[in-house]
């Protein structure tokens, strides 16, 4: 078995002193059980003689959750699988460990899971905890814009306007952020009218075009997504 999962079975061998690795990843998993945990810390005022039955009452939830989302995860559970990654990448309710986020968090993506998706971008985008990769990071960006994530097409618009791990290409981001645009996110305007200025009338055309393939790959059954963006400043009523 890999570094990653290695470390996370290791929560199962882990006792259950209040804030040990195994008790976090139990209350962050389900959060029912934080009032218990919060008194067993010895968190919360007035409540002293009752700390020892309170942590043992809870300490066999806490063990028995937190295994079944470890037992969800290796099993192929994106949803856990994202749930450890995340809880590593942070490191509140697991040890902070880049390698088994990454490991945990691209099971989770590898799924379509799309929040993994979007960690993963940001994480290479960033270089947090992990040599910086743009290419890595575009690479997952577009697999999530690719779902459907504004977030995602706005920010390979930006990496193709700064050629970061993709080609320098204001066709290209132009595009990402029409389509953006026209799905409603605010920060496309401002993108786009950017992008407007810097090109001429040929390349927003192709740009336009480019846009509409993408936005007519609607998943069958559904309408898609309107094709006609809204103006980028609404009209106002002439004045009588």
């Amino acid at each position: 078995m890999s570094a990653g999962p290695d470390s996370v079975t290791s929560l199962k061998f882990g006792d259950f002193r209040p804030g040990s690795t195994r008790c976090q990843l139990g209350v962050r998993a389900f959060p029912e059980i934080a009032l218990a945990k919060g008194a067993a810390d010895g968190r919360m005022h007035g409540m002293k003689p009752l700390l020892p039955i309170l942590f043992l009452a809870a300490a066999p939830l806490i063990a028995a959750e937190a295994d079944d989302l470890l037992a969800k995860a290796t099993a192929g559970d994106a949803a856990a699988q994202l749930a450890l990654g995340q809880a590593h990448v942070s490191g509140k309710g697991a040890t902070k460990d880049p390698k088994a986020a990454i490991e945990w968090l691209t099971k989770a993506a590898d799924q379509r899971n799309l929040e993994a998706q979007l960690a993963l971008g940001k994480l290479y985008l960033g270089g947090s905890g992990v040599p910086k990769n743009g290419i890595e990071s575009a690479k997952w960006y577009r697999l999530a814009a690719d779902q459907g994530s504004t977030t995602a097409q706005i920010q390979l618009a930006r990496m193709h306007l700064a050629g970061t791990g993709v080609s320098k290409d204001e066709v290209e981001a132009c595009k990402w952020a029409k389509i953006a645009f026209v799905k409603g996110d605010k920060q496309a305007k401002g993108l786009l009218e950017h992008l407007y200025q810097k090109l001429d009338g040929q390349q927003v055309a192709k740009a336009e075009a480019l846009a509409r393939e993408i936005l007519d790959r609607k998943p069958a059954g559904t309408e898609g997504v309107p094709l006609v963006a809204p103006p980028l400043e609404p009209e106002k009523p002439e004045k009588p």
